[in-house]
């Protein structure tokens, strides 16, 4: 599984992981990313943007808020609720025939558990699946509870 945190609509890439768990069991390509943007963040507190001029795009950021995720398939529940703590503020994933998935993050947490639309997180984020031929708000299709996104009003 891979996954990309790019924020500003895609203009800022802000790290990219692809999982390693051959060597940890917890190495899944979200949970990876996370820790790397944790470690932008210290960098940049620790005033390490005197040093790399690119870590100036990441001065006024609070964990993920208004970053985008792109991930090559549906994640485990595990990376999906380490998406809601991170405050990540959109989800966008590649549809992928289920025999090129990577074994070790197929819970499929939104298509299954529909675990965006859960009433009682305290974050909500917007989940959209992404095919050659089309765009899919996974609100609208994968039917729940909805929950309003800046989408709806368009």
């Amino acid at each position: 599984m891979a996954a990309l945190f790019v924020k500003k609509s895609g203009q800022i890439r802000v790290t990219s992981a692809v999982s390693e768990t051959t060597t940890s069991p917890l190495n899944h390509a979200v949970i990876m990313a996370i820790d790397q943007v944790a470690n932008i963040h210290r960098d940049v507190k620790d005033g390490e943007k005197t040093v790399d001029p690119d870590l100036r795009h990441f001065e006024d950021d609070y964990l993920c808020t208004n970053y985008d995720c792109y991930l090559s398939q549906d994640p485990c529940i595990m990376c999906a609720m380490a998406l809601v703590h991170s405050r990540v503020k959109r989800v966008f994933i590649f549809n992928q025939p289920s025999d090129q998935r990577a074994e070790e993050c197929d819970d499929e947490a939104y298509h299954l558990h529909k675990l965006h639309l859960l009433p009682n997180l305290n974050h909500k984020y917007e989940v959209w699946r992404l095919s050659t031929s089309s765009v899919e708000n996974s609100d609208e299709s994968y039917p729940s509870k909805r929950v309003k996104t800046n989408c709806d009003s368009k």
